[in-house]
């Protein structure tokens, strides 16, 4: 909310790659960075909020990395990260499903970072995307000029995107031997979500002991300011329409109920 009341200010601007945020990390002597990463529409945004709240680490919500953000904010966040630095609590960073491109640049820089990987069945994200379209018509003009024989429609972009995180992660758990890796579905998060939670704690070494009273009372706080947040198991349905498309143009079959490895639970 702050970075979007800047952006709508008439003031200088500057671009601040990921690159740099990180290099700062490295002057804080932040050695072990812990990060979320996820695909849209998995319930990111809620374990991150639960997360915040109740314990005492902050999580920064998909901050604008790589975004055109005022030079004054640049400044208060550096001061922010100067300041927490002296301070003895956990900070951990919730990215975009486009930061995704950059794990492999973030495991170089820092090959301790404790990564979580959060993902959900491709057919109910792209059919709860669809439901809630974002402003992607002009990304997947661009997509449609630069690659060439392709025509991507807003299903194809979801999907593509998808896949594409899905590999990453698929990737990355298999080839990293250490623990400091891990992965949740979002289906084993609403089947267990007191369990969940607590493993995320003691994943990310959160000294705190989960209790099913504080999950209904940060989710009957978000009620009240009309969240969508909700355990629900409810299944997003693509239509049949929807489903005979895919079936024509990817007839080798997409696995939409992959699992990924070394899951939490």
């Amino acid at each position: 909310e702050t970075v979007n009341k800047f952006v709508s200010f008439d003031m200088p601007f500057m671009h601040i790659p990921l690159f740099d945020y990180l290099s700062y990390f490295s002057e804080q002597n932040v050695t072990n960075p812990m990060f979320i990463f996820h695909v849209s529409r998995c319930g990111s945004t809620l374990i991150s909020s639960l997360i915040d709240q109740i314990s005492d680490t902050i999580v920064v919500k998909e901050f604008p990395f790589d975004f055109k953000i005022s030079s004054y904010f640049y400044g208060a966040l550096k001061n922010f990260l100067h300041q927490f630095a002296k301070i003895q609590r956990s900070l951990i960073l919730k990215m975009t499903p486009t930061h995704n491109l950059y794990i492999e640049y973030i495991l170089q820089k820092f090959p301790k970072a404790k990564m979580l990987f959060l993902y959900r069945n491709g057919l109910d994200v792209i059919a709860s995307c669809l439901k809630e379209p974002l402003a992607i018509t002009q990304s997947i003009e661009l997509l449609n000029q630069t690659a060439e024989g392709l025509s991507w429609n807003k299903q194809d972009y979801y999907t593509g995107n998808w896949l594409f995180s899905m590999n990453i992660f698929k990737k990355y758990l298999e080839i990293n031997d250490s623990d400091n890796i891990i992965s949740l579905a979002y289906e084993d998060f609403i089947e267990q979500p007191l369990l969940s939670l607590q493993k995320i704690f003691n994943f990310f070494e959160i000294d705190k002991t989960v209790s099913i009273d504080e999950l209904q009372c940060v989710l009957k706080i978000d009620a009240k300011k009309q969240s969508s947040f909700s355990f629900s198991s409810k299944r997003e349905i693509l239509d049949q329409a929807m489903l005979k498309e895919y079936s024509r143009r990817f007839p080798h079959g997409i696995d939409f109920s992959m699992r990924l490895p070394k899951s939490i639970v």
